[in-house]
């Protein structure tokens, strides 16, 4: 992490970035090997082929693998929004909320109005049962979408939004 973006999360008006972005450079679940390679600073591999195996690797249904070439690819290089993102999603499918919420947790705190992490962070706490978290989230989705006609993910957020209305009308 740099000296930038741990700038941003301390000049962030929300307290609970600040404390999820050093819990995860305090205990990030990383695999074994990704604190070897950031030891050393270096991939076999180009990052671009790292990524792309990452890629392959979720679209074949090998998500642990997928997993760990993404906890690779943040560690050299905690920067690159893609790449918690990827992260994020396996940790996801994996079960590990806690570990996927700080993920997505670090794409917001330094892309404020990144839809895709909002949107997962929703989707994470509506799936946790959360919904007063998935309702807060998707509203700041909503108020970053611009033209909200336009935008890829508005189809998933209405749906998220309609899951969110029939559980709150369920509590009723």
């Amino acid at each position: 992490m740099d000296n930038v973006m741990i700038e941003q999360a301390l000049n962030d008006s929300d307290p609970e970035i600040l404390t999820d972005l050093f819990r995860i450079l305090s205990d990030a679940q990383f695999h074994p090997q990704a604190a070897e390679v950031m030891v050393n600073n270096r991939l076999p591999y180009d990052v671009d082929t790292v990524y792309g195996a990452a890629h392959s690797a979720f679209d074949a249904g090998d998500i642990d693998t997928a997993c760990h070439l993404f906890s690779v690819l943040v560690t050299v290089s905690p920067n690159t929004r893609d790449y918690w993102m990827g992260y994020g999603i396996c940790l996801r499918c994996q079960g590990h909320f806690s570990a996927a919420h700080d993920a997505f947790l670090t794409i917001v705190s330094t892309h404020p109005k990144d839809l895709g992490a909002m949107y997962h962070l929703a989707e994470l706490s509506l799936a946790q049962g959360n919904l007063t978290q998935a309702r807060a989230w998707g509203q700041k989705c909503l108020l970053a979408v611009t033209d909200p006609h336009m935008h890829p993910l508005k189809p998933a957020l209405d749906d998220l939004f309609a899951k969110l209305r029939s559980s709150f009308d369920g509590m009723r």
